[in-house]
């Protein structure tokens, strides 16, 4: 008897140590991180020219995560790739073309890694190029 009491206080023991010992990482992976030399474009946005142009944003994620531009109607203009990427260090590219018009284009990019989502400002300044004015001539007769 003196064994089957010991067996089962063993058996007891790991059963309840087991649920400890679980690989789950979800509360210590659940982080989304600005690498040095993006902290700038995380706090302060982006801000572009008129000109086409690109620039960098690093981010350290401890989930999948995905980039995504907030106004549906940014295509024509800025591109982000790549739009996911896996846990790990990763590196997203935002492009912008040319703004040939008269007003500021704005739109946000959303990071999602996990429960946690970043917002990036991204700004392009205005065409500098003069607006074509219309001038009246009148003639006179001769």
């Amino acid at each position: 008897m003196n064994k089957t009491y010991l067996y089962h206080l063993i058996c007891l023991c790991l059963f309840c140590l087991l649920p400890a010992c679980s690989d789950s990482e979800e509360a210590f992976s659940d982080y989304l991180t600005p690498a040095t030399g993006s902290e700038t474009a995380f706090n302060q946005g982006l801000n572009f020219t008129e000109g086409s142009s690109t620039q960098t944003v690093t981010f350290e994620a401890g989930n999948t995560w995905t980039a995504t531009l907030k106004e549906t109607n940014t295509s024509d203009w800025c591109r982000v790739s790549p739009t996911k990427g896996n846990a790990g260090k990763s590196t997203i590219i935002i492009s912008v073309s040319k703004n040939e018009t008269s007003e500021i284009r704005k739109t946000n990019l959303i990071i999602s890694s996990g429960t946690i989502n970043k917002q990036i400002n991204i700004t392009q300044t205005a065409s500098n190029q003069p607006v074509e004015q219309w001038s009246s001539i009148t003639a006179s007769p001769d």
